[in-house]
């Protein structure tokens, strides 16, 4: 139960990490997607338990990895990441077993895999399609600063905290060179002028 609970915690950091441009679009995208999702694992489901059982009446007499249904579909399942037993299944029925590899792999690995992928990017593209139009929204209404900087934003602030630099040290040169620009000018009312400088009006 323990174990749960430390992946759950981590799932919860990632949807905190949300307030990051690129993770957001990322966890929209995993929240939207499971719309289409939830359906095409019915059908990976099905696929598998059919494939599963084949192999457990055609193999399961003589071969461990087949002896039950459970132990076949962990099997199938496991061709994923590249733990099938092929050589094993051909030995044991050579031209079923090389029939039964080549059906699994082109129905599930090459078609149903590649479904769950393209699901995963159709939604990403509207995501960021979304997001896009958003940013250009917010660009137009409000200008360049509604864009954000997390990143920039927070190294400023912890350089800021360590006194590596101080804080706002952009402003303030800003502001001495308009003040040298106002005093190169030689305007007889210049106050006015700074204090609407300062204030940012």
């Amino acid at each position: 139960m323990a174990a749960f609970t430390i992946v759950f915690s981590y799932i919860k950091v990632f949807s905190y990490l949300q307030i990051f441009p690129s993770i957001g679009i990322l966890w929209r995208t995993v929240k939207l997607a499971a719309i289409d999702t939830w359906p095409f694992l019915l059908v990976f489901l099905s696929f598998t338990c059919g494939f599963a059982f084949a192999g457990h009446w055609m193999f399961g007499l003589r071969m461990i990895e087949f002896h039950s249904w459970r132990r076949s579909f962990v099997t199938l399942f496991l061709t994923m990441i590249g733990g099938y037993p092929y050589d094993d299944i051909k030995r044991v029925a050579p031209l079923g077993g090389v029939l039964f590899t080549a059906a699994w792999v082109l129905v599930m690995v090459m078609i149903v895999a590649n479904m769950f992928v393209a699901i995963l990017t159709e939604w990403y593209n509207r995501v960021e399609e979304e997001q896009r139009a958003l940013n250009a929204r917010l660009a137009e209404e409000v200008g360049d600063t509604a864009r954000g900087r997390p990143f920039h934003d927070a190294l400023r602030g912890c350089r800021a905290f360590f006194g590596c630099c101080r804080a706002g040290a952009g402003y303030g040169r800003r502001a001495r060179e308009v003040g040298k620009l106002l005093r190169k000018a030689e305007l007889e009312d210049t106050e006015h002028i700074r204090k609407a400088v300062a204030e940012g009006s």
